[in-house]
C-alpha cells in the first residue's frame, strides 16, 4: 500500500523539484524513514541546511509582495514629511526625501513592512498633493504595551516554568503571533514532561491596562472507562488512573506495563476522547485464557529424560489468583507441587504463594582415588541414595524497586534419606519447622543467555525445635552474579556463592557442587558439605553467524569446595575446574554441550604441582526446571 501511494508521490515530486526556485535537501545519510531514534538531530541538520537559504527566501518572498503591489503603481514627486516621534518612521522619511519621486507601491510595501513589526495595531499613509510637491504622513496607532502577564493553569507542571517563557514579552508591544509562537513552547514543555492532553484554551488582552491573561489546561481525564470482563478492582490497582486525575504520559505508561506484566491480557488499548471541555479515557483489555496447560521436558545427562506438566488457573476469581498443579518426572527425581499464589494481595505490592509437595532426587556419592604417580585421580562411583522432600510452605513477598522481591518463608516439611545403591548414608527422616528471610534482584537483561545485568539471591533460614520440628539448625548463603558486557558479541560474567550451616544441619539441607552449571569436572552434585565457597569466571561469546541457531561459546573457571565441619575449612581443599560450552538458543529451549576437567593444586609434586581429574562430558536440552 505504501509503494503504490509513493510512485505516484515521486513524479509530483519530481515535477515540483523541477519548478523550485529553492531546493534544501539536509543530508540525513541513511536514515530510515521507521527508525524513529537521534530525531532531534535529524531536526538540527534540516535547521542548518536551510539557514544559507533564508536571506535569499525572504528576497523573493518580499519581490513578490512587491510585484503584486506595483501592478498599479503612479509616481509621487517631490516629497517632504514633518518629524516623528518614532526614528524607524523617520528613517522611511529621510529616504524618500533624499530622492526626486517615490512611487506609490513603495510606499505601501513600507507600510506593510512597517506592520509586520508589531509595533503599531494600525497604519496607513496620508498624502496632501501640492502643484510642485507633496506632503507626506503615516498616521498609527502604536501597538499596546504588554504591562502585567497572568498565565491560569493547573497544577500539573511547574507554573514557575510557563511564567519564565512568557514574561519574555513584559514591557513590550503586544504581538499576537510572537505570543503564540511562545505559547507553542510552553505546550512543547508540557509535552516533554508528558502532559500530552494540555492545551491552550485562551488568551486575552485588555489594551487599556496591558495586562495580558494566558488560560492552559493541563490535560485533567474527566472520566475513565473499563470495557474488560476481569474484576474491575484488578485493574484499577494495576492501573492507578482515575477521573480527575492530570494525563500524564510516564503515569500512564507505568499502569499499562504493570497489567500487561500480570500476564492475564492479551490485548490492552487506550485511547482518548477529547472534546472542548471533556478528556474521556477509555481502556480495552481482550483477555488471555486463564486455563492453561503447559508441557516441558529437559534432556540431560544425569536423569536423562524429564517430562514436565503444568496444569493452572491464571485468574481464578477474576482478581488475578493463580492456583496450578506441576507434575515433573524423570528417571531419578521427581515432583508433585500443588500452588497457589497472589501476585498483589488486595492494592498493596504483597504478594503470597501456598505450596503443598512431593518431590525427590536421586545422588551419587563418588570416591576420589589417584593414580600411581598422583599426577592424575579418577571419581569413582561408590553408591547412591535418595533424598525425599514433602510437605507445605507459606511465603510472603514484596517487590524491591524494578528488579527484586523481599520473601518470608514459613515451611513445614519431612525429609527424608534412603540408599539406592550400596550404603553411602545412614537412613533417616526428620521433620524440619523453619522461617526463612530471602531477597532475590534479577536485572539480567534475557534469557537464556543474558549480557547484562546482575543476579543476587541471599537468605537465611532458621529451624527450632520449640516450632514442632525434630531439628534446629542455622542456614545463610549468598548467590552473586555479574555480567559485563564488553562489547556486540562479548560478555565477562563472574560468580561468588557462599553459604554456611552450623553442625546440627542434615545431609538433606546440605551444599552441593559440581555438574555442568555448578563446578566443570565434577559429577552433578558430586561434593556436599555444610559450607560452600565457589567463584567463577566465564568468557561467553556470540558467534556472528548461526548454526541453525543464536550459537554461543563459552569458557569457565571455577574455584571451591564445600567443608562437612567448619573447623576444617582450609584453602588448600580449594578445588580447580575449567571447561567450554557450545550452546544453541533452540525453540525448545537452550541447548549445551560442555566438557570440563579439574585439578588440584599440590605443593607435594615438585615436578608438575597439578593433578588432573577426568574428562567429563555434559549435555543439556530444555529449559532447566527447578523446584
Amino acid at each position: 500500500v505504501d509503494q503504490t501511494v509513493s510512485i505516484p508521490m515521486k513524479r509530483l515530486d519530481k515535477e515540483m523539484l523541477s519548478v523550485a526556485d529553492i531546493v534544501i535537501e539536509p543530508n540525513i545519510e541513511n536514515s530510515s524513514a521507521i527508525n524513529f531514534t537521534n530525531i532531534d538531530s535529524l531536526i538540527i541538520k534540516g535547521y542548518k541546511s536551510a539557514l544559507p537559504h533564508i536571506s535569499i527566501i525572504k528576497a523573493k518572498i518580499d519581490s513578490f509582495t512587491f510585484g503584486q503591489i506595483k501592478s498599479e503603481s503612479f509616481y509621487i514627486r517631490n516629497i517632504f514629511c514633518d518629524r516623528d516621534t518614532s526614528q524607524l518612521i523617520n528613517t522611511l522619511y529621510n529616504k524618500y526625501s533624499s530622492v526626486d519621486s517615490v512611487s506609490n507601491s513603495t510606499i505601501l510595501f513600507d507600510l506593510l513592512t512597517l506592520y509586520k513589526t508589531g509595533l503599531f495595531e494600525d497604519i496607513q499613509a496620508n498624502i496632501i498633493q501640492h502643484k510642485d510637491s507633496a506632503n507626506l504622513k503615516f498616521v498609527y496607532a502604536p501597538a499596546a504595551v504588554v504591562n502585567s502577564i497572568l498565565i491560569v493553569s493547573g497544577n500539573g507542571i511547574e507554573k514557575s516554568k510557563i511564567d519564565s517563557m512568557l514574561n519574555y514579552h513584559m514591557r513590550k508591544a503586544y504581538k499576537p503571533r510572537e505570543i503564540v509562537y511562545s505559547i507553542i513552547e510552553v505546550l512543547k514543555y508540557y509535552r516533554k514532561n508528558g502532559y500530552l492532553l494540555a492545551k491552550c484554551t485562551g488568551i486575552e488582552f485588555d489594551k487599556t491596562t496591558g495586562h495580558l491573561q494566558v488560560f492552559f489546561n493541563d490535560g485533567i481525564i474527566s472520566k475513565v472507562i473499563i470495557d474488560a470482563n476481569t474484576s474491575e478492582t484488578v485493574i484499577e490497582r494495576e492501573f492507578p488512573v482515575k477521573a480527575g486525575d492530570y494525563f500524564s504520559y510516564d503515569v500512564v505508561k507505568k499502569g499499562l506495563t504493570s497489567l500487561r506484566s500480570t500476564g492475564l491480557f492479551n490485548d490492552i488499548n487506550l485511547s482518548v476522547t477529547e472534546t472542548e471541555e471533556e478528556n474521556i479515557l477509555k481502556l480495552s483489555l481482550k483477555e488471555r485464557v486463564s486455563s492453561l496447560l503447559k508441557i516441558g521436558f529437559l534432556v540431560n545427562n544425569v536423569y536423562k529424560a524429564q517430562l514436565g506438566l503444568d496444569l493452572r488457573n491464571v485468574n481464578l476469581f477474576g482478581d488475578g489468583t493463580e492456583i496450578g498443579l506441576f507434575l515433573f518426572s524423570g528417571a531419578g527425581n521427581r515432583a508433585y507441587i500443588l500452588e497457589l499464589i497472589s501476585h498483589r494481595v488486595f492494592n498493596t505490592y504483597l504478594t503470597y504463594k501456598i505450596n503443598a509437595y512431593y518431590k525427590f532426587n536421586d545422588i551419587g556419592v563418588y570416591e576420589r582415588t589417584p593414580s600411581a604417580t598422583e599426577k592424575t585421580f579418577t571419581s569413582t562411583k561408590t553408591g547412591e541414595y535418595r533424598q525425599i522432600f514433602y510437605g507445605a510452605s507459606l511465603s510472603l513477598g514484596t517487590q524491591i524497586e524494578k528488579f527484586g522481591k523481599l520473601i518470608f518463608t514459613g515451611k513445614y516439611q519431612i525429609d527424608r534419606a534412603k540408599n539406592i545403591e550400596g550404603s553411602p548414608v545412614e537412613p533417616y527422616e526428620t521433620k524440619i519447622v523453619s522461617l526463612k528471610i530471602g531477597a532475590i534482584i534479577d536485572s539480567r537483561n534475557k534469557y537464556p543467555y543474558p549480557d547484562d545485568g546482575i543476579y543476587f539471591d541471599g537468605y537465611y533460614e532458621t529451624a527450632q525445635s520449640f516450632l514442632g520440628g525434630d531439628e534446629g539448625f542455622i542456614l545463610v548463603a549468598m548467590d552473586f552474579r555479574h555480567l559485563f558486557k564488553l562489547s556486540k558479541s562479548n560478555v565477562l560474567a563472574s560468580r561468588i556463592h557462599i553459604g554456611f550451616g552450623d553442625k546440627t544441619l542434615p545431609l538433606s539441607e546440605q551444599f552441593t557442587l559440581g555438574g555442568q552449571h555448578s563446578f566443570f569436572g565434577a559429577h552433578e552434585d558430586e561434593y556436599r558439605g555444610r559450607q560452600i565457597a565457589l567463584a567463577s569466571l566465564m568468557y561467553q561469546y556470540k558467534l556472528p553467524f548461526k548454526i541453525f541457531f543464536d550459537t554461543y561459546l563459552w569458557f569457565r573457571y571455577d574455584l571451591g569446595a564445600t567443608w562437612r565441619i567448619q573447623e576444617l575449612i582450609r584453602f588448600k581443599d580449594l578445588k580447580h575446574g575449567i571447561g567450554g560450552t557450545v550452546s544453541f538458543d533452540t525453540p525448545i529451549g537452550p541447548a549445551d554441550f560442555s566438557i570440563g576437567r579439574s585439578f588440584l593444586l599440590r605443593k607435594d609434586l615438585l615436578e608438575n604441582p597439578l593433578s588432573w581429574g577426568d574428562i567429563l562430558f555434559y549435555f543439556s536440552i530444555g529449559h532447566a526446571i527447578t523446584f
